[in-house]
């Protein structure tokens, strides 16, 4: 498999998207030698705090994906 844990880390992503705390997500991966490491990028609901986003996503995607590869941005769609 060319993406270790690709599985693992859009299925806690799609949770996260189930409960309310992110609209989308995109999961792209950069490494050299075959030793690729991914980093996500979430857009966030607007009701809910981009703080509590990013510890939760943290949280769940421990082992998975380094804390410092998560990206929490606005979803802008939501915008009165």
């Amino acid at each position: 498999m060319a993406f270790p844990h690709n599985d693992k880390i859009a299925g806690r992503l799609d949770r996260a998207k189930g409960q309310g705390l992110i609209s989308e997500y995109l999961v792209s991966w950069r490494g050299q030698g075959g030793r690729l490491t991914p980093k996500v990028t979430v857009w966030r609901d607007r009701r809910a705090a981009a703080d509590k986003v990013r510890d939760r996503l943290a949280q769940s995607l421990i082992g998975l994906v380094p804390s410092g590869r998560i990206l929490v941005v606005d979803d802008t769609r939501w915008r009165d």
